[in-house]
Order: structure tokens, then sequence, then C-alpha cells
């Protein structure tokens, strides 16, 4: 199982040199931060960044005595980037992306943009469809169905087969947003099974991580394309 999170970006430099500028400040114990590359083209990027992380606790013996205690941790972030594409994905995110986006501005200056996503799933899902020979949807989760006049609910609909029809069934002509979806689609011989949200986060089960992550990037251009 692997875990990703897309994210929109806008580099205010080529890729090439965001390359050039991450070696040069390639990680170092003595720094305690910097990149890792281990792909680096004029049209792919990926790496890590890693940031040591010394933390010191003062303990107090049995006899009143104290002793400093020093644990070291490492933040880590990986990272995924093409050149013909806005999205850039995070594998096994870590839990806050701060420490990443701040020393990519210091390195690339003004003008670079990271953010947040909000997706229709229903679109994302649909241009994922178009790729696969086969799509079963196990589970549905949604909010802000209208109950009453002061009150919505959330809804969660699973199953062993797909449950489209359940859930539309179940919602009719209500207004609703989905959060997020499980999912099994077959790519020829390929079964990938996961989660898909409305914020970019995916948890895939797949024998072939750089192709599945290839056709969510791709539908997810589209997606946003189609909308704008």
């Amino acid at each position: 199982m692997i875990k990703a999170k897309w994210l929109y970006s806008e580099l205010p430099i080529p890729i090439g040199l965001l390359a050039k500028k991450m070696k040069e400040n390639q990680y170092s114990e003595n720094l305690g931060n910097g990149y890792l590359l281990s792909a680096s083209t004029s049209t792919k990027l990926v790496g890590k960044y890693i940031e040591r992380i010394i933390q010191k606790t003062v303990i107090e013996d049995p006899f009143g005595g104290t002793a400093e205690v020093e644990s070291i941790s490492y933040y880590t972030c990986h990272f995924n980037w093409h050149s013909d594409s806005n999205y850039l994905v995070i594998l096994d995110p870590p839990r806050s992306l701060r420490k990443f986006i701040n020393k990519l501005h210091e390195i690339t200056g003004l003008g670079l943009v990271i953010s947040e996503l909000n997706i229709s799933l229903e679109k994302w899902l649909t241009l994922i469809e178009e790729s696969a020979t086969d799509v079963k949807l196990l589970q549905i989760s949604s909010y802000g169905i209208r109950t009453s006049q002061n009150s919505t609910a959330k809804v969660s609909v699973t199953g062993t087969k797909d449950v489209k029809e359940a859930f539309s069934s179940l919602v009719r002509d209500k207004r609703y947003l989905v959060d997020s979806i499980k999912f099994e689609a077959c790519f020829d011989s390929l079964i990938v099974s996961g989660e898909i949200t409305k914020t970019g986060v995916c948890r895939l089960k797949t024998s072939n991580s750089t192709f599945t992550l290839d056709i969510l990037r791709e539908s997810l251009e589209k997606s946003y394309c189609d909308h704008g």
C-alpha cells in the first residue's frame, strides 16, 4: 500500500534549474537539512527533502540530579515533479509540509505556488474510468446532504460489489458533496485498489506504482482543464 498526496504547483524557474539548486543544497549532516535526488532530467525531478530534528529533554534522577538527554529524528518529504504538469505528488506525506515548502521558497524565490486541492471526485473518477478496462466503486462517502431546513447528513455506502446505483438511489435528487471513494480498477492485467479523497490524498495497492500515479496525474490534469 502506498500513500500519496497531490498538490497544485507553479514553479517560477525551469525544473532543470530547480534540480541544480537542489544539488547545491544537498543534504549533509553538517548542515542538518537539504535534498537528495534520485532522478533529475529536464522533464522530471524525483527526490526527497530531509531535515534533522534535535530535541533536548532534561530528566531528573531519583537523587535529585538532572541530566540533559538528546534525541534525533528526521523529517523526510518525498516529491515527484513532471515539467509538463502543474501537479506535484508527495509520497508517504509527512504530517506537515511546511518545512518542505519553506525550504523551496528559500531556493526558488518569489513566484512559487503550492496549494491544497479541492477536487470534484466524480469528475476525477470519470476520467480514471476512461483509461481503465473496468472500475468498481466499493465505497462512496458524502456529506452536506440536506435532511431538513436546519440540518445536513453524512452518508457512506459500502459494498462488495459496485455501489454506484445504491448510492444514487439513496441520495436521489438531493444535493451532496463526495468526500472520498474506495474503488477497484483494472488496467488490462493490472489491478489497482485504493481510495481517493477530495483533498488529493490517495491510498493505493498496486504492483506498478509509477503507471498508476501517472494515470491519476493525467486524469487529474484533465479534470481541472475541463473545469477551467
